[in-house]
């Protein structure tokens, strides 16, 4: 085990135990001033939308207490006495977040443009964190250990404990549904007014967990599935950097792409998206093709789209289908025995995904509340 890792298990556990002492409430050691504390409740509370931050200031903390003549405001090794927070984090901090179900980039705090520059973490850098508390929260906490001796066993455990909190909020705050009578239309309302309620950052991912939630209960109900394997989700920051991966949801037959959906949220199925689909399946054997979006084509758009798709067909055999994402998931409805399983699904990856929104969670729970 590292060094990094043996501060992390250390001081996480450390925060479990007084959280666990104080009845959940979070204590900040002794030697913390309000106004720090003030400082770590905001990146705590800002997390979800500044992962980065929070990732790079854990990064920060854990390495001071490993290495205490690094100045940790020089992040990068091409720095003036500078070390690699990101080699750190990429090999360490990162996959110990992801261990812990807290809240994590899925690679690297340095990997947010905004704390990638050339410069110092000092109080004059030039980086572009779009939120003046957090920045000055982030620059403030490192001057302060740098220039102040402030203890970073102090606010790297603090810290902990209000993530912890976080996520178990999360995990919480979703109840699951029995015992009730749905219908599909039901369903679709209730979707409808999630995505629509929804105005926070990740909003488009909403439709990407309603159609892979359908697919989960389809596999082990529909014979078209048999036997099949429905991929995990990829996060929604890195798909487009993964060549292999076909859409955003992924089914394989023995290992080979088989079926493929992509999801639009407020962007029409056009012939170029249809083309740009196709080029990543062309030299697949993938026999159906969803592009789905929550703007429905009109007659004459489909008109179009249908000439690219039976181009398609005519010279792949893949058949793509160009919809509706409401449309589509109420046909998928009718095929599986229980909304309420496709429901709880959705429930489950709304509390796991790592794009969601404590928002999100909050509504979904106030519109299943009012079932």
């Amino acid at each position: 085990m590292s060094n990094h890792t043996q501060i992390l298990d250390s001081l996480y556990n450390s925060a479990q135990d007084k959280l666990h002492n104080s009845d959940n409430q979070p204590t900040p050691n002794p030697a913390l001033n309000q106004t720090e504390i003030d400082m770590l409740n905001t990146v705590a509370d800002k997390s979800e939308y500044f992962k980065g931050v929070c990732t790079v200031l854990i990064t920060s903390f854990a390495h001071k207490i490993v290495d205490p003549k690094q100045d940790i405001r020089q992040h990068q090794s091409s720095l003036l006495g500078g070390y690699s927070g990101r080699s750190i984090d990429t090999k360490f901090i990162t996959p110990f977040l992801k261990e812990k179900q807290l809240t994590h980039m899925e690679e690297s705090g340095w990997l947010t443009r905004s704390l990638e520059h050339k410069q110092a973490y000092t109080l004059d850098y030039n980086g572009q964190i779009n939120d003046a508390e957090i920045k000055t929260a982030f620059l403030t906490l490192l001057d302060n250990i740098e220039t102040k001796a402030a203890n970073p066993k102090h606010y790297l455990e603090y810290l902990f404990q209000k993530l912890i909190l976080i996520r178990d909020h999360k995990s919480a705050s979703i109840a699951r549904l029995q015992n009730i009578e749905i219908s599909i239309e039901q369903v679709v309302d209730i979707l409808n007014q999630h995505f629509s309620g929804s105005t926070t950052i990740g909003t488009a991912r909403l439709p990407v967990l309603a159609i892979y939630s359908i697919y989960e209960c389809m596999m082990m109900q529909v014979a078209r599935y048999q036997n099949k394997t429905l991929l995990p989700l990829k996060s929604h920051t890195s798909a487009d950097s993964r060549s292999k991966d076909i859409g955003d949801i992924q089914i394989n037959n023995n290992n080979h792409p088989f079926e493929g959906a992509e999801i639009k949220y407020d962007i029409p199925i056009t012939p170029q998206l249809i083309k740009d689909a196709y080029r990543k399946i062309q030299n697949l054997p993938v026999e159906r093709y969803y592009l789905l979006s929550t703007i429905k084509p009109s007659a004459k758009e489909r008109q179009v789209l249908n000439q690219e798709i039976n181009l398609i067909a005519k010279e792949h055999g893949c058949q793509f289908i160009a919809n509706g994402l409401m449309t589509t998931l109420k046909y998928y409805l009718r095929l599986i025995s229980d909304p309420l399983e496709f429901l709880n699904n959705y429930s489950q990856n709304l509390i796991q995904d790592q794009a969601i929104k404590t928002e999100h969670r909050k509504l979904w729970q106030q519109i299943l509340n009012n079932l």
